[in-house]
């Protein structure tokens, strides 16, 4: 009996490589062919489900639902990111044309 239970589990590096072989298709795919769950999601951007739900009542992600259950594309979520990005400033061309406009300077 012992020997049948040992030889249906899976060897000790079987599940990790399994895990890893997913993640390498993963990345082989187009962001548009790679569909993230709602922990991934999460996970992905470090925020909260609670966070998650607020993109998505104000439209500020795009996602699908099947069967209670949500799914985002990764180039969704990039897109998303794009959106969201903040440029950078010059802080000293700002500093420069602060001290020009309160001396009165050109």
């Amino acid at each position: 009996m012992k020997n049948t239970e040992s030889f249906l589990k899976p060897a000790p590096g079987e599940e990790f490589l399994r895990d890893l072989r997913h993640e390498l298709l993963k990345v082989q795919r187009p962001p548009n062919e790679v569909i993230l769950d709602e922990v991934d999601f999460c996970q992905f951007l470090k925020i909260s489900k609670r966070h998650a739900a607020n993109l998505r009542s104000t439209g500020a992600i795009t996602y699908s639902k099947a069967g209670g259950k949500i799914y985002y594309k990764l180039s969704d979520v990039l897109e998303f990111i794009e959106k969201s990005q903040i440029k950078s400033v010059d802080i000293s061309t700002n500093i420069f044309k602060s001290k020009t406009q309160l001396y009165g300077k050109s």
